[in-house]
This record gives structure tokens, sequence and C-alpha cells, in this order.
């Protein structure tokens, strides 16, 4: 089955609903391969005056939310600024979770995902693909998960030398993209976000 969406898209139940965030498709068990990402479940998280909430939707259930809703004059757009910015208040950076840091991302002019391949870094926006000397990573993220240790992710903020501002997140450990650390490593690091 295809996949309909990727991580950080805004989407909402067909039936109506909070806007999410798409985190990730989870791993199944299958009986004679074990375990394996799934094509059609998917992690999203969502904020309420009660605080962050994750769940795990089938993907025929969800649509990708309108564009004009992602705004950043949007009223659901203010809505989460004013949820994450409690979230803020209460918790460290480092006690985020993957979603929170993508908006935080996108709030800074992050807007661009980069995707990982064979021949490099692409700006799934425009398709070009980047060669590392092009690159600089300006912060990183890591997050692990509460209950599973295979539930470690990381996200890079990264800057192109023709002004693209994107992220790029990835799992870390045994199910990392085989493409990206090698990227990664050739990629200049800097020490924060510049404001």
């Amino acid at each position: 089955m295809a996949r309909y969406f990727k991580p950080g898209d805004k989407v909402q139940l067909k039936n109506g609903g909070p806007l999410m965030t798409v985190l990730k498709y989870i791993e199944e068990k299958e009986p004679l391969v074990g375990t394996v990402e799934s094509d059609e479940f998917l992690a999203c998280e969502w904020f309420d005056k009660e605080g962050p909430h994750r769940d795990v939707f089938n993907q025929n259930a969800l649509i990708r939310v309108a564009s004009e809703l992602q705004s950043p004059d949007s009223e659901v757009n203010r809505d989460i600024e004013g949820m994450r910015q409690e979230q803020e208040d209460r918790k460290p950076e480092d006690a985020w979770t993957l979603s929170v840091a993508i908006e935080y991302l996108h709030s800074l002019g992050y807007r661009s995902e980069f995707l990982a391949g064979p021949e490099g870094l692409r700006d799934s926006d425009t398709g070009k693909l980047y060669k590392p000397e092009e690159l600089k990573i300006v912060k990183v993220f890591r997050f692990e998960g509460n209950t599973d240790l295979d539930d470690m992710s990381v996200l890079y903020a990264i800057e192109s030398n023709d002004g693209k501002k994107g992220w790029l997140a990835d799992a870390y450990g045994v199910y990392a993209n085989p493409y990206l650390q090698a990227y990664i490593d050739r990629i200049e690091l800097e020490r924060d976000i510049k404001g």
C-alpha cells in the first residue's frame, strides 16, 4: 500500500477533530519476517489545553490539512503556538517531542524538508540535490522514546548556501537511514541557530 503522508504533515481525521502532526509510520510485528514498518498506520501528535497527546491512526482515516490552515496567521496556528508556548514554559528544550521541535523550526523559517537518498540530500519542495559543502547543520535535536528504546530519532536544522532553510528527521541507531550518516558527517556543524 502506498504511504500518503510523511513526518511533519498536518492532518485531521476525516470526520473532524484536532489538527495533528504526523510523527512516523509505526512498526508492526509480522509472523514470518519479524518487525516491519507499517504502510497503513501512523503515529500522530496534537495539543490541547491538557497538553500533548499521541495516538495511532490508519492513514485512510486521515486527510491532509489545507495550506491556508497552516499559514502563520491562521487561528489554528495561533492556538498551536499558544499551546507550544505553554509547553515551553513547563519543559526544557531537550524534553520536547519531535513534532514540537519541527513546529519550532517552522516558526524560525525552517520550512523545507530535506530527504536523504543514495545521491545525497534533496529539498522535497524543489527537488534540488545538495552537496555536503553546500549545507551546514545549525541545530541538532535528539529524542528518545519514553517506553521503547527503539523509538529514538534525531532532527537536524539545516541551512544551504543559497539561503534555503529546512529540516531533516531520521531514526538513530539500528533504524537509521544508511545513506544519511555518511552524508551528515561531511556537513559543517554550527553550534546554534542564528536569529
